[in-house]
């Protein structure tokens, strides 16, 4: 068997300690690996795990990248927006049933069919649940041709994360970028 050959470097990265003083909850470890307009972000936190690498971050480096992009873009590229949303999925069902009653494509008594079922849906504890009780759902699936869809959002803990820990990671960002901005390069 042929022996593989590795290399090994070391490097230095950065590790933001972002803790909540008074409750001892909404921790974050952020961990930084800057390599010029590149970077990778490694997080560990009590609203879940998320890393990534960007290989090309633009023309302010990888910090400034970070602190320019939104949740849904940062949510896709770690992981975090595959999760299922029952009340958004099943909305989506009603306003499509309106839609075509009021269109004239259904009549009134398979509307109030496939509403039936749609109710009897809004009791799922969780995906598995149900897609399971779905494929009971004659008249909804055969309304969707045997594929209705469903919607997809972000993880409640990545929102949480989102909107408690990162603002307060990009804010340490900025104020590093600023400090960067004023000193002087080495002569």
């Amino acid at each position: 068997m042929e022996k593989t050959e590795f290399t090994i470097e070391k490097s230095k990265v950065e590790c933001y300690k972002i803790r909540h003083p008074k409750t001892g909850m909404y921790w974050a470890d952020i961990t930084l690996d800057v390599l010029g307009k590149q970077g990778r972000i490694s997080i560990s936190s009590d609203f879940g795990n998320y890393a990534n690498f960007w290989g090309a971050c633009g023309s302010g480096g990888f910090k400034e990248f970070l602190t320019k992009i939104d949740r849904y873009y940062a949510a896709d590229k770690f992981g975090a927006d595959k999760w299922f949303d029952l009340d958004q999925t099943l909305k989506k069902y009603k306003d499509e049933v309106f839609f075509c009653r009021r269109e004239g494509h259904i009549k009134a008594e398979r509307a109030r069919d496939i509403f039936n079922e749609i109710k009897e849906l809004e009791g799922c504890s969780g995906e598995t649940e149900f897609v399971s009780q779905m494929w009971n759902s004659t008249e909804l699936m055969r309304f969707f041709n045997g594929t209705p869809e469903m919607s997809r959002t972000t993880t409640p803990q990545f929102r949480k994360f989102w909107e408690t820990v990162w603002p307060v990671f990009i804010d340490q960002l900025k104020q590093e970028i600023e400090a960067e901005k004023l000193t002087p390069e080495p002569a």
